[in-house]
């Protein structure tokens, strides 16, 4: 598997300190608990069913446990960069309710969120990105435009893709993989971004992202985001309280 290139701008003292500010900002500004307020229907069934949802799956969360013992006995790659099990859980239900064809996973060096994935939804094709930033982004791409092609091809075949983010990466990679992703996204696609607020550069590539006009909604997480590009939508963005 290609190596990634990692998030190391500015002191880890720096980068505690803003995504702590940031963390307690989104908490004050954050509402919408269990879809309250949230007048779009396609919002509120995310919220309420995919989100909220109290379902738990005992054999994702054994898994977890075994990947986070596995990755610290063999110190091969950092633990903490793995999704908790809440987010984890998140992960596979939005798969189980998008259904993707495809899942580009950049920055999943353990190969765990590729399991969630699947866990969501076994006919959806994981493909690990890496590498730098302007070799991911055109991989991307390039996976894309394939995908989009066997789509038209046959009616019945999935049209929707999911870019995942994981922690850790640099700015620069996230930056680049987001406009490849944006540019080639058609009706229905999704962003999975992990820590969106890990450092000043990510929190402003995630501001970006929730200002950009080709995307319809985003979710903003206690630490992690959702982008939904969606034809036919209004913008939408929710500071959600979960």
């Amino acid at each position: 598997m290609s190596h990634q290139v990692h998030d190391t701008s500015g002191s880890f003292v720096s980068r505690s300190l803003h995504k702590a500010l940031m963390r307690t900002v989104h908490l004050f500004r954050s509402g919408y608990w269990r879809g309250h307020h949230v007048h779009s229907p396609y919002v509120f069934h995310v919220v309420r069913d995919v989100i909220s949802t109290r379902r738990r799956d005992k054999t994702l969360v054994s898994q977890q446990k075994a990947f986070r013992k596995q990755l610290s006995a063999s110190g091969e790659i950092c633990s903490s960069r793995l999704l908790s099990y809440k987010y984890s859980l998140l992960l596979s239900r939005i798969v189980a309710d998008m259904q993707p064809e495809c899942a580009a996973m950049v920055g999943d060096e353990s190969g765990f969120h590729s399991y969630c994935v699947n866990i969501g939804s076994l006919q959806a094709r994981t493909v690990a990105i890496g590498g730098e930033a302007s070799a991911a982004a055109s991989d991307l791409r390039r996976l894309m435009q394939e995908s989009h092609a066997d789509a038209l091809k046959n009616a019945d075949f999935p049209k929707t893709f999911m870019l995942f983010l994981g922690d850790g990466l640099s700015p620069e990679v996230v930056r680049q993989c987001l406009e490849a992703f944006l540019a080639e996204s058609k009706p229905l696609s999704i962003v999975f971004i992990c820590n969106i607020f890990g450092s000043p550069a990510m929190t402003s590539i995630w501001r970006a992202l929730v200002a950009d006009k080709r995307v319809s909604t985003t979710i903003e997480l206690a630490s992690h985001g959702l982008a939904y590009v969606r034809s036919g939508c209004q913008k939408e963005h929710y500071n959600l309280c979960w």
